[in-house]
């Protein structure tokens, strides 16, 4: 079980949200797949991740690119690679069925959310920490006379 630490917070309420509903959702399956790892355990966290996904890596994007953050390209990049990996797991296992779901395949699918959290979201996105306020516009303030008198 993943354990939800103050320390794992990038200091940016949504995300911190979303990364704790993404550990929610690492340790629900954790605790299905212990009691049954098939495909109907393996399927239904697939579908809840899939939207979160979605939703998730969008919302910080935006976010990203709201505050000018230095390293968006690279963070896009690993967010890009996360989805085709968690699409490679449904193409092979739910489109293609190119294998049958079994423990080994569950463990594999644990593996990846596992590494998951530990080298994006405590990794890439720790970087994030401190660096996600928004641009403030170049222009000058209302209140300010031109020439900054």
């Amino acid at each position: 079980m993943i354990e939800w630490r103050p320390e794992m917070s990038v200091g940016h309420p949504d995300i911190d949200s979303d990364h704790k509903h993404l550990v929610e959702v690492i340790n629900a399956f954790e605790a299905a797949a212990g009691r049954e790892a098939s495909e109907a355990v393996l399927g239904a966290t697939m579908l809840r991740l899939q939207d979160f996904v979605i939703d998730h890596f969008s919302r910080e994007e935006a976010i990203q690119r709201a505050a000018d953050y230095p390293l968006y390209d690279e963070h896009k990049r690993e967010h890009d690679a996360l989805v085709e990996r968690l699409t490679d797991f449904a193409r092979t296992y739910f489109i293609l069925r190119r294998r049958p779901v079994d423990r080994e395949v569950v463990a594999a699918f644990a593996r990846f959310l596992r590494e998951w959290v530990i080298n994006h979201t405590l990794g890439a996105d720790l970087r994030m920490k401190g660096r996600l306020t928004p641009r403030k516009s170049r222009r000058a303030s209302p209140a300010a006379p031109p020439g900054g008198r």
